[in-house]
């Protein structure tokens, strides 16, 4: 019995949807009208609603006018409420769209305009997620700001946003439901890893390899290392020493081909790849920090060693989309 009932609102979930989507398409802009505003009582309506009902049986069994008026009058205050409940929302304009970016579990604002403003009263936002999430509105001044904390990396379209309002008294829900056309781009969480802690082979000019412990100072950049009391401040990165952080030298080696800023997936620390690819995006915005060219290998893709913001975003995004194709992604 329960699996044929959970059969009929699996089916009924579905059909719903589909009307959805075709009363409301997605789209940047978005105007409340009758055709796509739904209004309902709440629980306080019914019993409003049920207590004007019992007045009226009660006026009539003891045929007493005035209690038949007083049921009359709520009656007809139960109907205004329920006009200005849907003209709260009615003619409301609502706009949003775009490709947001960020990190995992940390907040991402999504801004939604709203035009048409200087009637409503009272409304609120809520948001249903493709994946579990926190979500915070803030409306100030005809716009509000949508924050979104996603807990994995990778793209994601939001579902559709509801717009809800139970002004005036309570006595109705009027919502609708909104779907704009907003990706979120989430990039892997940095995690911390020393340089040093990679496994590099290194090749020289014919062809032979040495390991790390063979490299010798030279003009190539090799490694940021913590700084040492003693070491020439000539070596430091004061790039990143103004920005607050802990004090690094550069390394330098000999005998090491222009590529050797290559970043490269299956050399990140771990066995886990969820886990190499925060560790890889914590290098790539050291080295992006640290203003020294670098590229990727992520074995399906390899990134040309480069600098910028253009390049750190294409490599951010890489590590985003990185096994969403592929039935081998570690979640």
């Amino acid at each position: 019995m329960c699996v044929v009932f959970k059969s009929i609102v699996q089916r009924f979930k579905t059909k719903f949807n589909a009307f959805i989507d075709r009363r409301m398409p997605t789209t940047g802009i978005h105007k409340l009208s009758h055709k796509n505003i739904f209004i309902f009582p709440t629980w306080f309506g019914f019993a409003f609603l049920s207590f004007a009902v019992l007045l009226f049986v009660l006026g009539t069994n003891y045929q007493n006018n005035l209690i038949i008026l007083v049921s009359f009058f709520i009656v007809g205050l139960f109907t205004v409420v329920m006009l200005h409940s849907y003209s709260n929302l009615a003619g409301l304009e609502i706009r949003s769209n775009g490709t947001l970016t960020g990190f995992v579990a940390e907040p991402i604002d999504v801004s939604i305009a709203l035009y048409n403003t200087e009637k409503r009263r009272s409304f609120v936002f809520t948001l249903k997620q493709p994946v579990s999430s926190k979500t915070v509105i803030d409306i100030v001044a005809d716009k509000a700001k949508l924050s979104v904390t996603l807990p994995r990396r990778g793209v994601f379209t939001i579902e559709r946003l509801q717009l809800l309002s139970e002004f005036p008294l309570g006595i109705f829900r009027t919502w609708t439901y909104l779907k704009f056309p907003i990706t979120f781009i989430v990039y892997p969480e940095p995690k911390p890893c020393k340089v040093a802690q990679i496994q590099h082979t290194l090749i020289d000019e014919e062809g032979d390899t040495e390991p790390n412990d063979k490299r010798v100072k030279g003009d190539d950049f090799y490694e940021l290392a913590q700084y040492q009391l003693g070491e020439p401040l000539s070596q430091v990165a004061w790039k990143q020493v103004a920005k607050g952080q802990a004090w690094q030298v550069k390394r330098y080696a000999n005998h090491v081909k222009p590529n050797h800023n290559v970043l490269k997936l299956y050399d990140m620390p771990g066995n886990n790849i969820e886990n190499k690819l925060s560790h890889l995006c914590f290098l790539v915005l050291e080295y992006h920090q640290a203003q020294i060219p670098f590229g990727l290998d992520l074995a399906e893709q390899i990134i040309d060693s480069n600098i910028g913001e253009q390049h750190l975003t294409t490599c951010l995004e890489a590590l985003a989309r990185w096994g969403s194709d592929c039935e081998a992604r570690n979640e």
